[in-house]
């Protein structure tokens, strides 16, 4: 069972309530967790978002932390799919005491969805934020593709700690493994060196 104390509520700005009363955009189809309104139910939701502001093991990228928030002021301008399709928003992660907890949280929230046939969408936070999703899968022992898009190949060195720049290099490095496949879409050979590519 979803954790509901995870989470904050988001705020909704002026600007994307201009939408709200359009019966046609995204604002008016999901069930967003705000100070208004409590945590929105389960309940034949099929996608649910997430959003994170964990930034702690972003490199130079400081404005991550409310990268969330920025995309929900675009996201909800959208108008609804052609095809009928139950959202939530579950509102913002609560960042734990270390980056490790966060990551926990992530995975337990992320396991905790795909059980009940809700693909979770976790849209904010630094690229490292990918292992606890990771972690999810894991928990599940299901097998996983993922699909990067980036200029390099955020491998880093067995021996870093895990941040933004490494995560990947930590999931292929997790035992046991759930990785099945990984595609990386844009990196540009002038960040990568030949070793990672032979390894890719």
């Amino acid at each position: 069972m979803l954790n509901k104390d995870y989470f904050k509520p988001v705020t909704i700005n002026s600007h994307n309530k201009l939408f709200s009363n359009r019966s046609d955009s995204l604002l008016h189809f999901t069930n967003i967790y705000t100070d208004e309104d409590k945590f929105p139910s389960l309940q034949n939701i099929k996608v649910a978002i997430i959003g994170v502001e964990e930034h702690r093991a972003s490199l130079n990228n400081d404005g991550v932390k409310s990268a969330a928030d920025n995309i929900r002021d675009y996201f909800y301008e959208l108008k609804e799919f052609n095809v009928p399709v139950q959202l939530a928003d579950l509102g913002n992660l609560i960042s734990g005491n270390t980056t490790d907890d966060t990551y926990f949280a992530l995975a337990d929230v992320c396991t905790s969805l795909i059980k009940d046939n809700i693909i979770p969408i976790v849209i904010g936070g630094s690229q490292d934020v990918t292992f606890g999703q990771y972690k999810a899968f894991e928990n599940l022992k299901q097998i996983i593709n993922l699909v990067s898009v980036d200029s390099r190949f955020d491998l880093g060195e067995p021996e870093e700690p895990l941040h933004a720049n490494s995560f990947l290099g930590k999931i292929i490095l997790q035992q046991p493994n759930y990785l099945f496949n990984f595609s990386n879409v844009g990196y540009q050979t002038y960040f990568v060196g030949s070793s990672a590519i032979e390894l890719m």
